[in-house]
């Protein structure tokens, strides 16, 4: 499984660690506009890209956006039209994608509608 991670800061990088761990995904590529943060992704092992459109021309099979809360939605919308599964923001959510444990209970999302 293809995992993209928009916003490679620190809680961005923190979110590709954990998710790589997981052995069902093979790839986990960092998302982000400041070379500063692809940088450091870089540096930690993780592929970067410099935006969004090619993250999306990939595609992966998911994707957490993990940005300031004012970027979600602009993040969120490329990817909804491009039908990838997601934007999670949860690890819970990406293994009942990937069929490996209870679908999460539904929750309130933290950022503004997109629809």
């Amino acid at each position: 499984m293809k995992v993209g991670i928009i916003g490679c800061g620190g809680m961005g990088l923190h979110h590709a660690e954990v998710i790589r761990k997981f052995p069902f995904v093979n790839d986990v590529i960092c998302c982000d506009l400041s070379e500063k943060a692809r940088l450091n992704a870089e540096a930690k092992g993780f592929r970067t890209l410099p935006d969004i459109p090619a993250l999306l021309a990939l595609p992966p099979d998911a994707v957490f956006v993990v940005t300031q809360a004012s970027a979600h939605a602009a993040c969120i919308r490329p990817c909804l039209d491009a039908g990838v599964p997601g934007p999670h923001n949860d690890t819970v959510e990406l293994t009942a994608l990937h069929g490996t444990a209870p679908a999460p209970r539904p929750r309130q999302w933290r950022s503004w509608p997109c629809a």
